[in-house]
C-alpha cells in the first residue's frame, strides 16, 4: 500500500484511493446519481405550482425553461402534465432518491470502517518489519501519536473529503440544471459565487498551516509523555519531574494556541457564508430585472436551483475547511510509512529450525557511529553450552547479547549459526528458538497466564 501524498487535492483522492480503491469511485458514483434525483425532483415543483393556478400544461412547460425537455420526455411517454401526475413523480423522485441516500450512507460507514482497518493493519504490519536498529532512530512518541491519534483525526479527514465530493457533485449538478433553465443568471450567480470563494482559499491555506503544526506538538506532546512514565521511578526520585513537565506543560500550551486559531478560521468561514449568499442572489436579481428586463417569474426555477447549489457551496466550504483542520494527519501518517518502510528489517531465506553445533562470532566489531562498543570479538558457542558474559556496566554485554540474537548486525567481522552467515537465516524462525530475560521486566497489560505463556 503506497501512502505518499501530494499536496494537492488529486494528491488527497490519490492518497485515500491507494486505501480503498474503486470502491471510493463508486461511492462518487452514488453521490452522483443521489444529486441528480434531487435536481430532478426540485425542477418538477415549477411545473406543479403553475398546473396549480393554471391548468394550461404548455404554460407549465415553459416555467422550466430550457429544461422543458424533461416534460416532453414524459409527455412523449404519453404521461399527461396534470397535478395527480405531477405529484406522482415527485413521490417517485424523491422516494428513490431516499433509497439511494440510504444505501450511500451505509455504505459510506462500511468504507470509514474499512479504511480505518487498512491503515491501522498497514502500519501495525510495518511496526511488526522494523528493524530493532530502526526502532532505535525512531521517535517513540511519533509512532505512538501515529497509530491513535493521527489515525483518529484521518478517519475525520476522509469522512469531510468525502462529504466535500458530495457537495462538489450536488453543487456542479444543480448549477448545470440552473445554466439550462436560465443562463444568463446562472452565469451572474456564478461570477459571484467565484468571487466570494478568495475569501475562504486563503482562509484555507493559514488553516492548513495550522493543522500541520498541531500533528508534530502531538508527535512531541506523546513522546514527552512516553518518557514522564517511562523514567518515572527516576524523575520522582531526584525530585526532577518538576522541571520535566514544564516541558509538558509548555507542548499544551502551544497546542492550545494552535486549536484556537483553527477555531477563529473556522469562526470566520461559517459568520459570513449565509450573508455573502444572500447578496450575491440579491443582486443577481437585481440586474436581471432592472438591467436585462427580465420577468422574475422566468428565473424562479434558477433562482431556487441555484439557492440550492450555493446551499451546496457553502456545505463544502465548511466540510472542506473540517478537512483541512485534520489534513496534518494524512501527511503525518503518510512520513511514518515511509520512515517504517526505509527501516523494513532484510529476512533472510534460509530456513531455520534448530541450533545443530554452534553459534560464532569472527573478529566481530559493532560501532554506534563513532563509538565502538565492541572490538575483534571472538566467540564460539556450542549446543548446550552455557556462558557468562561478566563485565562492567557499559562494557558491551547488552549489545553482544543484541547481536547473538540477531536484533543488530556487527558493523564488521561474521557472525555464523552452523556455518551459515547470520544474514542468510529467516530471523524470524531463528528469533522463534530464542528465550530473552532482558534487565527491565517485561509485564503487559494481560491476564497473568498470558504474560507467563508468552
Amino acid at each position: 500500500m503506497d501512502l505518499k501524498v501530494k499536496n494537492n487535492i488529486f494528491g488527497y483522492f490519490r492518497f485515500y484511493y491507494n486505501v480503498l480503491g474503486n470502491k471510493l469511485v463508486f461511492s462518487i458514483i452514488l453521490s452522483f446519481f443521489v444529486s441528480l434525483l434531487d435536481g430532478f425532483g426540485l425542477a418538477m415543483f415549477m411545473p406543479l405550482l403553475h398546473m396549480v393556478s393554471d391548468a394550461n400544461s404548455k404554460n407549465a412547460s415553459a416555467s422550466l425553461g430550457n429544461l422543458k425537455y424533461i416534460t416532453d420526455a414524459l409527455e412523449s411517454l404519453n404521461i399527461n402534465l396534470n397535478v395527480t401526475n405531477l405529484l406522482i413523480i415527485l413521490i417517485t423522485l424523491f422516494s428513490l432518491k431516499g433509497l439511494l441516500k440510504f444505501y450511500q450512507l451505509n455504505y459510506q460507514v462500511n468504507l470509514r470502517q474499512l479504511f480505518m482497518s487498512k491503515i491501522r493493519f498497514h502500519l501495525t504490519q510495518q511496526l511488526q518489519d522494523l528493524s530493532y536498529e530502526g526502532f532505535l532512530s525512531f521517535n517513540s512518541g511519533k509512532i505512538q501519536n501515529s497509530l491513535t491519534n493521527e489515525v483518529i483525526r484521518l478517519r475525520a479527514g476522509l469522512v469531510q473529503f468525502m462529504t466535500s465530493t458530495q457537495a462538489v457533485i450536488m453543487l456542479s449538478t444543480y448549477i448545470i440544471l440552473a445554466f439550462f433553465a436560465n443562463w444568463q443568471f446562472a452565469i451572474l450567480v456564478s461570477a459571484g459565487a467565484l468571487v466570494s470563494n478568495l475569501l475562504f482559499i486563503s482562509i484555507f491555506r493559514y488553516t492548513k498551516r495550522a493543522s500541520v503544526k498541531l500533528s508534530k506538538k502531538g508527535d512531541h506532546f506523546n513522546s514527552y509523555l512516553i518518557h514522564a512514565i517511562h523514567y518515572f521511578r527516576y524523575l520522582k526520585s531526584t525530585n526532577t519531574f518538576k522541571n520535566y513537565s514544564i516541558k509538558l506543560r509548555k507542548n499544551i500550551s502551544e497546542t492550545e494556541i494552535l486549536s484556537r486559531k483553527i477555531g477563529f478560521y473556522q469562526a470566520i468561514t461559517s459568520s459570513v457564508k449565509e450573508p455573502v449568499l444572500i447578496v450575491i442572489i440579491s443582486m443577481v436579481i437585481l440586474i436581471q430585472v432592472k438591467w436585462f428586463g427580465t420577468n422574475l417569474s422566468t428565473i424562479i426555477l434558477s433562482l431556487l436551483l441555484f439557492y440550492r447549489a450555493l446551499t451546496f457551496l457553502m456545505n463544502l466550504q465548511n466540510t472542506w475547511q473540517a478537512f483541512i483542520q485534520n489534513i496534518g494527519a494524512i501527511f503525518s501518517i503518510s512520513e511514518i510509512s515511509d520512515e517504517l518502510k526505509k527501516r523494513k528489517e532484510n529476512l533472510g531465506n534460509k530456513n531455520f529450525e534448530k541450533i545443530g553445533s554452534s553459534l560464532n562470532l569472527s573478529n566481530v566489531s559493532l560501532s554506534y557511529g563513532e563509538k565502538q562498543i565492541l572490538k575483534n570479538i571472538n566467540l564460539e558457542i556450542k549446543k548446550n553450552q552455557s556462558i557468562a558474559l561478566v563485565g562492567e556496566s557499559g562494557s558491551g554485554k547488552s549489545t553482544l547479547s543484541y547481536l547473538i540474537s540477531g536484533l543488530i548486525k556487527p558493523t564488521s567481522g561474521t557472525y555464523t549459526v552452523d556455518g551459515v552467515n547470520i544474514n542468510d537465516l529467516n530471523l524470524d524462525q531463528f528469533r522463534t528458538k530464542i528465550g530473552f530475560i532482558s534487565q527491565d521486566p517485561v509485564v503487559f497489560n494481560d491476564t497473568i497466564f498470558n504474560n507467563i505463556t508468552f
